[in-house]
């Protein structure tokens, strides 16, 4: 309970003692879903954490989250990374969000990659903080990814970001799902998109 009061003071926020208990008891001792739910609500701009915005928000931890998208993502799940995609438009996520999640994941791949040319694998993941259960996974995109692989998929997502925007002619939707399966797959699966 007391590394998610300090994590929730660390982004920003305060959170009620009796909200802590019924957080640290929804997550079940699972500190990155507890973690992912207090980014969630800082992006949504929430700084107060009180058991009325938990009730509202009846956070179901199976319940898939951009979170669960970047994971599955990171595990090369194709059809799992579809099959949350389908269910996030669904349920009426902004396209911005998953964006944002996404790029974070590739932008943190493309950070370790380098780091990794210059120190340890180790010492790379350790200055990341990266979570135990994460390295196998991220050890094997970096393996298995160019840095050139990496910057094409980043300038994707740039794109994308314009189209969502209105700064460039596209369907961001169609190509933020054609990018989801082709990261997912380590850009093994598709051919390129034309637009």
């Amino acid at each position: 309970m007391d590394w998610l009061a300090r994590k929730a003071t660390s982004l920003g926020m305060s959170i009620s003692p009796s909200a802590l208990n019924q957080l640290t008891q929804w997550s079940q001792g699972n500190l990155l879903a507890a973690h992912q739910s207090l980014q969630r609500w800082q992006l949504q701009g929430i700084t107060q954490i009180d058991n009325d915005l938990l009730q509202k928000d009846q956070q179901d931890w199976a319940r898939f989250d951009v979170f669960a998208l970047m994971d599955s993502i990171s595990r090369s799940d194709l059809k799992q990374s579809m099959r949350i995609f389908a269910r996030l438009q669904d349920e009426g996520e902004e396209l911005i969000l998953m964006l944002w999640a996404i790029s974070k994941e590739v932008r943190l791949w493309k950070q370790l990659l380098l780091l990794s040319r210059q120190k340890s694998w180790s010492q790379a993941v350790s200055e990341f903080g990266i979570w135990r259960d994460r390295v196998d996974n991220l050890s094997r995109i970096c393996r298995q990814l160019s840095l050139s692989q990496i910057n094409h998929w980043l300038g994707k997502l740039f794109e994308i970001d314009q189209m969502i925007k209105g700064q460039r002619a596209g369907s961001p939707v169609v190509s933020l799902q054609w990018l989801i399966a082709d990261i997912a797959s380590l850009g093994k699966a598709l051919p390129n998109l034309v637009v």
